[in-house]
């Protein structure tokens, strides 16, 4: 297998190549599949594979393809909404970019085995990121199959080892005197002078060669061509009669979706008039045919075309292109066909039906597992939605896509704009709707003040209005804000507020797993946790998102971390990570490798932390102000003093205290306390009483949390410090004894700071 791209300027030939060569291996009775890009292709995510994989699927070896790749194929190219609601339980729930390429690959292999397979794209210039590394991974797998890759681009370097360029260059003159004597040798008129001129004006370019054969002037002082190809073009369109110039646009505007049903539909023709105008086209040369498929002969003639159409019959051409589009989409739940007939009533004008395919585009995405991408298509929509109750849910859903791919400042300003837009609905949104879920755990991972948000949802929470599955799921986040300011009681009662409501029929699994897991991991029975959070896993990898899944999965390294053993932990961040940096999710890899930081520091291996703290610090986000900004500081503060590297270590600690004073996180602002405590134990400061009161009453909140090895450490060496070890063995012995809820095995640290006063 191999593959090649085709470069060249425009009009040099690039398509009539991979015309012939087509010809030649149909001839051979191969396998081909061939799609050509539009300018609007780059907005459109996953394109190639959308346009492909229905080719392959109508080729005999398709049935080699194993069941699970044909499942995530299909879905990835028919999309229908009520089947994706109503989507049995264990039945996978998204098609992340890895899962499509391999069941790309899979089907693509399964079709070669059967026979020698072509793979044609033609104008890869116009294709989204994810087709063109898809094009790369074809490239990769090609070596060893039997398939061939052509693609056109008239782009002159194809950034790729294993993609061959064939650079197309202008016809030496005796060439084009070749190609010139062989259109003109059935007119006896045309004299050698004529054609000399043809060739020596033409640049060596083919398609200009054959337009100004065709439509040369002579003048006084000889022969004059048009100043520019386009204009030459326009000039040889501005001949055609009307039928055939509005059957020429009709093509133009449908472009590459352009076929004889399309064009029977789109343009009220009589079959004499359609007859006679594709004959005037075919004998001009300005339409190709291929089986049903009715195209303008070359991208340069459609830019002409649609240049000098006037704007009213250019709006009703794409009318007539989107309706019939759609209603194809209807029928088939060909995404090509939603992606294209979105743009057409965009092109009309026709805002609420640009907006109804676009925000289904946006929930297609979501589907299969491209929240960023949804995001920018729902971005485009927005504008669109004029009515109040329809913006509030266009903004929900940007909001719902910009929250999956962890885009949190640009989310809380979208929900900013529905919380005040949720004014003038009527009747007002319930208080706990996904919106102000949305808002309240987004501001929570920004780093705002805990109390002032738990007010807000326990408002909600008290409101008859909300649903069960609202109330679980507000129930949720409470439970971790209870766990953050380290108080039990609020966290119990909480519990028992939804406890009822985690058997309900409306309740989803996936929510009540959650809930679970999150009040046994900080309040409830610690012994029962993990087991929750790897059923939570299991269940979320089978019926969630991929960036849902990889969210649990995190939690899971936390609860692990806790209540089980660290290896257990460190194989869930392990599998964590290795998601997150197959679906692209930068933050998520930076809290996986921040965590991972965390599980060296806590066993005392500064090898791995040092591993681990570059990978982080490597990936880090410069301007990040989110809770996950604020945990990998505080890992570095740590790793910087066990290092004792003091300077560092204030550097860190120093916008520690800052977010967590911000926050009023009890947590953190515990570890904040017992950083400080150990950077002056370090230097040999000496530890006031004061600093020693404060650090106590800290204590006394959060001795009954969970992670807190490392602020007992912090009290041993500030009491030892101050010849006070008699108080410092009381309170380790206390803590181990009555307060640890973690199940796991004390760090390294505190067994060490512990020897050091047992005498």
């Amino acid at each position: 297998g191999s593959a090649y791209v085709i470069t060249g300027e425009p009009g040099i030939g690039k398509t009539r190549l991979l015309s012939e060569f087509t010809r030649v291996a149909a001839l051979q009775r191969l396998h081909i599949v061939r799609v050509g890009c539009q300018s609007h292709d780059v907005r459109r995510p996953l394109s190639v594979f959308v346009d492909l994989v229905p080719k392959l699927l109508a080729l005999p070896g398709a049935l080699g393809c194993s069941p699970e790749s044909m499942q995530l194929l299909r879905r990835l190219v028919a999309h229908d909404p009520e089947e994706a609601r109503n989507r049995e339980e264990g039945e996978e729930a998204s098609i992340s970019y890895t899962y499509a390429r391999h069941g790309f690959l899979d089907l693509l292999e399964s079709v070669s085995s059967e026979e020698l397979t072509v793979v044609e794209v033609e104008d890869i210039q116009w294709l989204d990121p994810h087709s063109v590394r898809m094009l790369e991974e074809i490239s990769n797998w090609l070596p060893t199959h039997r398939a061939l890759l052509l693609l056109t681009s008239r782009i002159n370097a194809y950034g790729s080892e294993r993609i061959s360029t064939i650079m197309l260059r202008p016809l030496v003159s005796e060439m084009s005197e070749v190609v010139a004597q062989a259109l003109v040798s059935r007119d006896v008129a045309a004299k050698a002078d004529f054609v000399y001129w043809c060739v020596t004006s033409s640049g060596g370019n083919p398609y200009y060669l054959i337009e100004l054969l065709r439509n040369g002037t002579i003048e006084l002082s000889g022969y004059r061509p048009s100043t520019s190809l386009t204009r030459l073009v326009q000039n040889r369109v501005s001949l055609l009669s009307g039928a055939a110039k509005s059957l020429l646009e009709a093509c133009c505007i449908l472009g590459t979706y352009s076929t004889l049903e399309r064009l029977e539909s789109c343009i009220d023709m009589t079959r004499t008039c359609l007859l006679q105008s594709l004959a005037e086209l075919d004998a001009s040369g300005m339409i190709e045919v291929d089986g049903q498929r009715v195209g303008s002969r070359h991208d340069i003639l459609s830019s002409a075309v649609l240049s000098q159409m006037s704007e009213a019959v250019k709006i009703m051409l794409h009318r007539y292109a989107a309706s019939h589009l759609e209603a194809e989409s209807d029928l088939s739940q060909s995404v090509a066909l939603i992606w294209e007939s979105a743009e057409h009533w965009l092109a009309a004008s026709d805002a609420p039906r640009a907006l109804l395919l676009l925000r289904r585009c946006g929930n297609y995405l979501m589907d299969v597992g491209m929240p960023d991408e949804a995001a920018q298509v729902l971005e485009r929509a927005d504008p669109l939605a004029l009515d109040p109750r329809e913006k509030y849910a266009v903004g929900a859903e940007r909001a719902r896509a910009l929250v999956r791919s962890e885009h949190l400042t640009e989310a809380l300003a979208v929900l900013d704009q529905l919380l005040v837009l949720r004014g003038s609905l009527n009747p007002t949104p319930p208080m706990l709707d996904e919106v102000r879920v949305m808002y309240m755990l987004a501001k929570w991972d920004e780093g705002y003040a805990i109390p002032s948000l738990i007010a807000e949802v326990l408002d909600g929470l008290s409101s008859n209005l909300a649903s069960v599955q609202e109330r679980v799921s507000a129930a949720v986040w409470l439970l971790m804000a209870a766990d953050n300011l380290c108080d039990v009681n609020f966290g119990r009662q909480v519990y028992s507020r939804i406890e009822g409501d985690l058997g309900a029929d409306t309740l989803s699994t996936e929510t009540r797993l959650a809930c679970e897991m999150t009040y046994h991991c900080a309040f409830g029975d610690a012994s029962i946790a993990g087991d929750l959070a790897d059923e939570l896993c299991a269940y979320a990898a089978k019926n969630c998102p991929r960036d849902v899944s990889l969210r649990y999965l995190r939690y899971a390294t936390h609860v692990h971390r806790c209540h089980s053993s660290a290896e257990q932990s460190y194989s869930v961040c392990l599998r964590a990570l290795e998601q997150a940096e197959r679906i692209n999710a930068s933050i998520a890899v930076t809290s996986c490798l921040s965590m991972l930081l965390g599980h060296a520091l806590q066993n005392g291996d500064l090898a791995a932390a040092t591993k681990w703290m570059g990978r982080a610090t490597s990936t880090y986000i410069a301007g990040n102000r989110t809770v996950l900004h604020s945990n990998l500081l505080s890992y570095r503060t740590e790793f910087a003093i066990r290092c004792e590297n003091v300077a560092e270590a204030r550097i860190h600690l120093a916008s520690c205290r800052a977010f967590a004073i911000r926050n009023t996180s009890a947590r953190s602002l515990m570890r904040t306390e017992a950083l400080d405590v150990l950077i002056k134990v370090t230097t040999g400061e000496t530890i006031s009483t004061e600093t020693v009161e404060s650090l106590s009453k800290l204590f006394e909140i959060t001795k009954c949390s969970s992670m807190q090895d490392f602020s007992v450490e912090s009290i041993i060496f500030a009491l030892k410090s101050r010849s006070e070890n008699a108080k410092a063995r009381s309170i380790s012995s206390n803590f181990v004894a009555k307060y640890r809820r973690d199940r796991s095995p004390l760090s390294p640290y505190l067994e060490s700071a512990m020897s050091s006063i047992s005498l």
